[in-house]
């Protein structure tokens, strides 16, 4: 994450597909550390996060893991019965970017410290839904190896279709 938050130069890094819209790399990383900054009380916290395939969730999610935060990736449609459901059980110290909720933040001490990690629910098919933790160092060995895997290079830029909280 470190890589693009420190690239300084005006490669393309996400195009938006709904819109066009672009970033470059010195965009992102401007973007994701000034999204850091408000965000820094947030360390060691659960924080919901509904994810959309949109630039502003991309940058909310890399700041929230420059932040340090443990980040739920989800649904950002999840209905408010079922976050309010998850809010009970997980009791996050935020909530972003849900369609039906306002966003709410607490930067009061963590509830629970969790190491910095990405959680995604599972599907729920055995009863509630459950979240698998991914770590950062992982989830950046495991974007490293499909790179080397696909011939992706640094310069290039892969399709994403499927959602950012598809598990």
């Amino acid at each position: 994450m470190m890589r693009l938050i420190t690239r300084t130069d005006d490669a393309v890094a996400l195009i938006d597909g709904r819109d066009g819209r672009s970033l470059t790399y010195s965009e992102l990383g401007q973007a994701i550390t000034a999204r850091a900054r408000r965000l820094a009380g947030l360390r060691g916290h659960v924080v919901f996060l509904g994810a959309d395939p949109t630039l502003e969730s991309v940058v909310d999610l890399l700041a929230l893991g420059a932040a340090g935060a443990t980040v739920a990736v989800l649904d950002p449609s999840t209905s408010t019965a079922r976050l309010a459901a998850w809010q009970d059980a997980y009791r996050p110290a935020a909530v972003l970017g849900f369609r039906d909720s306002a966003d709410v933040m607490d930067d009061g001490s963590p509830r629970d410290p969790l190491p910095e990690s990405v959680l995604l629910p599972t599907s729920g098919s055995t009863g509630s839904a459950k979240f698998v933790r991914l770590t950062w160092a992982g989830l950046t060995a495991n974007a490293h190896q499909i790179g080397a895997a696909t011939g992706i290079a640094p310069d290039d830029r892969a399709l994403v279709h499927l959602p950012l909280h598809f598990s």
